[in-house]
């Protein structure tokens, strides 16, 4: 059996469990970084097994790293072990000694894909990795697991009060999407393929796509139009040029950076926060009256963010739309 690096550990499944067992390398790890990309731009020198391009050994995380999944591993070369001690030695890096006592099963509700046990995070370090290991792994997952794990990820994130890249937010779906991008994706997608069936499939979405609002953010709904997307892609062979030439389904139909919940929908549109924030008081009592308005403009005359978030889908549509023309949305 081939023997696993910190590059090749689908899940970081592995590192979980040797986590557990030398308490204190978290602290000696926390800023490797995890991207295997970065791989390829290395000289061979970089790694303790060069032939194989194995255990990075180029900084003290990457070396410590390394040590942490030669454990208990058979397969690895005595000279290959020798030399990221060696790294590490010069690093001046003491590395912990192995906890022998018998570890506690892991709950599932600890996982991000509990069916799987994979993508453990039980605490905040494990946010970044497993963020970096989601986006490792994430052509080897359809387009329903990654999103199941990037929700996951992100109510871990404010858990922890971590921050996770755009690419997990966009893959969670918490972000809103531009509907005129996606059309414009789903044609270029009807027109890169040669399978008439398939190009009248991604019309079919495209025409769909055109009844939805500018900013689109139901999120049950989009997924289901990821989802449709990968179908048609995989049907026409393009799910190959992922990340180079077509954006996965989920980057194609989260495609903003802008957040959900940072967006109130007014009159059918989707109306950035922010904006409904920089509106004077006197505009909100004029259109709505006062005790409407007072329901989230505080005594001082100040909106507060919260109150207007719940109380604005509750506000009758005629008020809502008066309300869209004032303020041009």
């Amino acid at each position: 059996m081939q023997p696993i690096d910190q590059f090749s550990d689908p899940g970081f499944k592995i590192l979980s469990e040797r986590l557990q067992a030398f308490p204190g390398v978290d602290e000696l790890i926390k800023e490797a970084q995890l991207n295997d990309e970065e791989n390829e731009k290395l000289a061979s020198t970089a790694f303790a097994w060069q032939d194989q391009r194995m255990f990075r050994i180029d900084s003290p995380e990457q070396a410590a790293l390394s040590k942490l999944y030669m454990s208990k591993q058979a397969g690895i070369p005595d000279y290959v072990k020798q030399a990221c001690d060696k790294a590490l030695e010069l690093y001046g890096v003491e590395f912990p000694k192995q906890q022998m006592t018998k570890q506690a099963s892991t709950p599932l509700t600890d996982y991000l894909l509990p069916h799987l046990k994979r993508f453990k995070v039980t605490q905040k370090e494990h946010v970044k990795m497993a963020s970096d290991a989601i986006f490792n792994n994430r052509r080897k997952m359809d387009t329903a697991t990654r999103a199941k794990a990037c929700i996951g990820l992100v109510k871990k994130a404010v858990e922890f009060k971590e921050r996770v890249p755009l690419f997990i937010l966009k893959t969670a779906g918490t972000t809103l999407c531009d509907t005129q991008v996606l059309h414009d994706w789903l044609d270029a997608r009807a027109y890169a393929t040669l399978d008439v069936d398939v190009a009248q499939g991604f019309q079919k979405l495209a025409n769909e796509v055109k009844a939805l609002p500018n900013l689109a953010g139901n999120r049950d709904d989009l997924v289901k139009m990821a989802c449709a997307i990968q179908e048609l892609d995989e049907a026409a062979g393009l799910d190959n040029l992922y990340d180079t030439q077509l954006p996965d389904p989920l980057q194609t139909v989260f495609n903003t950076d802008k957040i959900a919940s940072e967006v109130v929908p007014v009159a059918g549109r989707q109306v950035p926060l922010e904006t409904l924030l920089s509106i004077s008081p006197e505009v909100y009592q004029d259109v709505l009256g006062n005790d409407l308005a007072q329901e989230f403009v505080t005594p001082d005359g100040q909106v507060d963010p919260e109150q207007l978030k719940m109380i604005f889908p509750t506000i009758p549509m005629d008020l809502q739309r008066v309300l869209a023309s004032q303020i041009g949305a």
